[in-house]
């Protein structure tokens, strides 16, 4: 999945804006849980956020206020339910934002991998089921929005009925 690289100055204040001013994320418990592994590709430092209302994107969490080149953060998800992630990369004067959703299932291990390629920026999940042999996941791009005050939805509404959502393994 690509998205084009903004050039604005505000997108990359807007990202260490939210950095500074958003809770740190904490897996949740007495649920079923996925394990996630966040894989920066890029050649540059990433934010990562994870939202706690993936429909709106709000109660936004950042998952480590700075995930370095080549680096891996993994991390505890809430499975059966959809997950809406966002991943800033800030090179200079422009950002790179990918926000996505996914549905983790329970006891599910799965990569998400962030990479950069000239103007665009790309996230691929891959389901690690039974370990040998990544499979795409099936994710749905999100159009990410700047908040207006810190609870204000951090993304467009979703407008995806997610029970017709696929439920194969498969990318957009």
């Amino acid at each position: 999945m690509a998205w084009r690289r903004s050039k604005f100055v505000a997108a990359l204040g807007g990202g260490l804006m939210l950095a500074c001013c958003t809770t740190m994320y904490v897996a949740p418990v007495g649920e079923d849980l996925a394990e996630a592994t966040v894989i920066n590709m890029a050649s540059e430092p990433v934010s990562i956020f994870i939202y706690g209302d993936a429909k709106e994107c709000t109660d936004r969490k950042v998952i480590s206020p700075i995930v370095a080149p080549g680096e891996r953060r993994t991390l505890g998800l809430a499975a059966k339910r959809y997950v809406a992630m966002t991943v800033i990369e800030a090179i200079g004067n422009r950002a790179c934002f990918a926000t996505f959703d996914f549905r983790p299932e329970a006891g599910g291990r799965y990569n998400i991998r962030f990479k950069q390629s000239g103007d665009a920026c790309f996230v691929l999940v891959t389901d690690l089921h039974g370990g040998a042999q990544e499979r795409p996941v099936h994710i749905n791009k999100r159009v990410w929005t700047r908040p207006f005050v810190e609870r204000s939805p951090s993304c467009e509404r979703d407008s995806i009925d997610r029970s017709k959502a696929p439920d194969s393994t498969s990318t957009i």
